[in-house]
């Protein structure tokens, strides 16, 4: 009986190794299969990416409303962009450095070759002197974020005698 427990025993001992033996294999098949599909799923995922990025290019990054009265009142100009990429352009937000000026811009995408624009209307009450100011896009293009410059300066209201 001593010899049956024993061969039993034996027999238990190398099932398990062999099951220990099969899930180590079977971590290092899963390793094996994690290390080959990770790259290549961050490759596409990155090439998915760019293929959504476009291109774009403003036929103004510069506008100077030069000289004028702040009782001539708010002041604005277009910033015409083009799409110069194969993918729509979407431009996400506008952002202007102070609260003087409010943004605009072309909500819906900007199919390839066509146009569309950036607004800004500068207010001057009580703001007289030289202004710069600049507004950031942030798009989907290569770089996704450009910058626009408005200057001017605002000559004071005329004292009431």
């Amino acid at each position: 009986m001593k010899s049956e427990l024993c061969t039993l025993d034996k027999l238990i001992v190398l099932k398990a190794l062999i099951s220990h033996r099969n899930i180590i294999n079977i971590k290092n098949t899963t390793m094996k299969v994690l290390f080959l599909f990770i790259p290549l799923f961050v490759i596409s995922s990155n090439v998915s990416s760019q293929s959504s990025l476009t291109t774009l290019k403003f036929a103004d990054t510069l506008h100077i409303f030069g000289t004028f009265q702040e009782e001539a009142g708010p002041q604005s100009f277009d910033f015409i962009v083009t799409n110069t990429g194969s993918q729509p352009l979407i431009m996400k937000k506008v952002v202007v450095s102070c609260g003087c000026a409010t943004p605009g811009w072309t909500q819906e995408p900007i199919p390839a070759g066509k146009t569309g624009k950036v607004t800004i209307v500068f207010d001057p009450a009580k703001r007289p002197g030289t202004f710069s100011k600049t507004i950031t896009v942030y798009t989907n293009s290569k770089p996704e974020v450009s910058i626009l410059v408005i200057k001017g300066e605002v000559l004071p209201r005329k004292k009431k005698k």
